[in-house]
């Protein structure tokens, strides 16, 4: 089963798109890439000081990863200065690219989300009382993750060390989609969903008589297109472009 010759918009971030493209193009689809968000380091972000006194390392995306590396390189630190720490990565990719910084990595969910996460950490942490947790995160992260270790006596440093920025296609991008006419949109987080709500994109779609299928990476994501009214869309079962690939094989198959 391929995706020969459908027509499927990615709407990643720029610097992560390149390897989903050439996956979908290996599959015989037909890509217009249409970023809907752009991710661009905090102007608050930093480094703390005494790296020493965490017991625990949260990294909730690939994009905490590389920004916080940034923040410990502007620091004149790296990812070894937290060598004493337990990591927990809220997912496969967050877990590679942290291995990829030389990170050795304890606790994975199976579920891409927090609720698990935060299960994992406790289930591998018998005195959670009184360790401290460092939390490198976006400024549209939520507190569910630092609320719930702090209830179990932990004490949370969220780090803001990138924004997520809606972006708003250009005149000619948006010409270029619409004649485009997509088969399949596929979005990797709920900020991407907003963007595109925002920008009107459904309206002008069913004006030219098009309703593609949208594709989801995972729950959070899904529940962005359910408010947005976004009701043709397929769920990604394993949170990875190749799962989001198979979910749009399966349903034009």
């Amino acid at each position: 089963m391929t995706l020969l010759n459908k027509r499927i918009v990615v709407t990643r971030a720029k610097d992560q798109s390149a390897s989903l493209i050439a996956k979908l193009r290996e599959d015989r689809a037909l890509v217009l890439y249409l970023p809907l968000i752009d991710i661009v380091p905090s102007a608050n972000g930093y480094c703390p000081e005494r790296l020493t006194d965490y017991d625990w390392l949260v990294l909730t995306s690939v994009n905490a990863v590389r920004h916080f590396g940034a923040c410990l390189n502007a620091a004149e630190k790296s990812y070894a200065d937290l060598r004493q720490c337990r990591v927990a990565a809220i997912g496969e990719a967050t877990a590679r690219a942290l291995r990829n910084a030389g990170v050795e990595v304890h606790v994975v969910p199976e579920t891409h989300v927090s609720g698990p996460l935060i299960e994992a950490l406790l289930n591998s942490e018998p005195r959670p009382e009184g360790k401290r947790v460092l939390l490198p995160q976006g400024n549209l992260s939520k507190s569910d993750i630092a609320d719930a270790l702090e209830a179990k006596g932990m004490s949370v440093t969220p780090v803001v060390c990138y924004e997520t920025v809606l972006r708003q296609p250009e005149p000619l991008e948006l010409q270029e989609f619409l004649d485009f006419a997509p088969d399949g949109i596929t979005f990797f987080s709920p900020s991407a969903v907003h963007s595109f709500t925002r920008a009107g994109l459904p309206e002008k779609l069913a004006a030219k008589g098009k309703h593609p299928v949208y594709a989801s990476i995972g729950s959070l994501t899904t529940r962005a297109l359910q408010n947005g009214a976004l009701s043709r869309f397929v769920e990604a079962r394993q949170q990875s472009e190749e799962g989001i690939i198979d979910a749009m094989k399966t349903y034009f198959g």
